[in-house]
């Protein structure tokens, strides 16, 4: 075989040379006259509630950790989020009482104690392991008077990705998020008043008011 001439290497080279940078020129210069599509970015507000369904026992959406509140049709999670129309409908004491309208949800009781525990796909979630408003370690570790919350949201799935490990080491099969009182755009006043057994009776005060140009601001209790 005769071997190549030093010459004939370095033409090669250099004519190979010469043609990338051609390429990569023509390359640049097209690409300078690309233009991209309008990219809107849209976030989840993490106050602003999500509507509710006609009837208003249940809501659109709820909190799914990090992401905010979500439409449940928007979100990549199962949910159910119970609205202050429910607690009053049914009358209900605590969690568990709303909890009992969710067919993957069992309520039971704690050894000596009213702390409860709910199971939630088979796995237990701790009374200390729910969150308010996503916060864990804030809400009182027997029980939570269902009068002064606004939603019950419940998350099926492991949630630890976006809600953050719980504290207890429950919540494997999903986690319970409640939201307090808000006052809503007209106000409320409303006095509710009952009887437990024949000799314990049973008032409630709801009062919310909205205040600013835009209502922008309120407090309830």
């Amino acid at each position: 075989m005769k071997p190549i001439s030093w010459k004939v290497l370095v033409t090669g080279v250099l004519l190979t040379t010469c043609s990338s940078y051609a390429f990569a020129q023509e390359s640049s210069d097209s690409n300078d006259q690309l233009t991209m599509d309008t990219v809107t970015i849209t976030g989840s507000s993490q106050v602003e509630l999500t509507s509710e369904y006609a009837g208003g026992q249940v809501a659109r959406g709820g909190r799914a950790g990090l992401l905010g509140n979500l439409d449940y049709l928007d979100a990549p999670f199962s949910g159910t989020a119970y609205t202050s129309e429910l607690v009053l409908n049914q009358q209900s004491q605590s969690v568990g009482d709303v909890l009992q309208n969710d067919p993957v949800v069992r309520v039971a009781k704690g050894f000596g104690n009213f702390q409860e525990v709910y199971i939630l796909r088979g796995f237990p979630v701790y009374s200390d392991d729910i969150t308010l408003n996503g916060v864990y370690g804030v809400l009182p570790r027997q029980s939570v008077a269902a009068e002064s919350l606004e939603r019950v949201e419940v998350f099926r799935g492991a949630s630890a990705f976006i809600n953050g490990a719980a504290p207890g080491g429950s919540g494997v099969g999903g986690t319970i998020n409640l939201v307090p009182k808000r006052a809503p755009d007209g106000g409320i006043q409303r006095l509710t008043l009952g009887y437990e057994t024949a000799g314990q009776g049973y008032a409630a005060v709801d009062l919310g008011q909205r205040f600013g140009a835009n209502n922008d601001w309120g407090g309830a209790f």
